[in-house]
């Protein structure tokens, strides 16, 4: 069960999850970035000596691609996080019986939708209808 408050705060996740996403993603990219790829020719040894290309990669600066990394996964446990509280609240969400009260949960507290987009999604004009149906429920459980 959770409160409002608590609903209220795992509706901002959704636009904090995206916001970790892409820094993520740029993060990686900075990381990539210590990383360079240059090709090469080469030969056996001994004879017959004919050059092949060889690619070769490394690291161009250590100590910025340990660091990187380190951001680089501790943005993604953000992102683990997120997605656990997302998962979690919208399975409770799913216990709930009624498929009107179910969608405005859903509509609300994961799409962050407006009250009066709800409303009009569920054939009410009145934005607060859906809102009594959420403080009802919350009321009743």
């Amino acid at each position: 069960m959770y409160t409002k408050k608590q609903l209220n705060q795992i509706r901002k996740m959704g636009s904090e999850l995206k916001r970790l996403k892409q820094e993520y993603l740029e993060l990686a990219e900075v990381a990539q970035s210590y990383i360079m790829t240059d090709c090469v020719f080469s030969s056996k040894a001994e004879e017959p000596y004919n050059k092949r290309p060889m690619t070769i990669r490394g690291i161009v600066d250590t100590e910025g691609y340990i660091k990187a990394r380190a951001e680089l996964q501790i943005k993604g446990d953000e992102i683990v996080h997120c997605e656990t509280v997302l998962q979690a609240a919208e399975q409770w969400m799913d216990t709930v019986d009624d498929i009107t009260t179910r969608a405005v949960f859903k509509l609300r507290f994961l799409k962050n939708k407006s009250w009066q987009q709800i409303a009009f999604k569920i054939g009410s004009y009145d934005e607060s209808t859906p809102r009594k149906m959420v403080d009802r429920y919350l009321e009743k459980n």
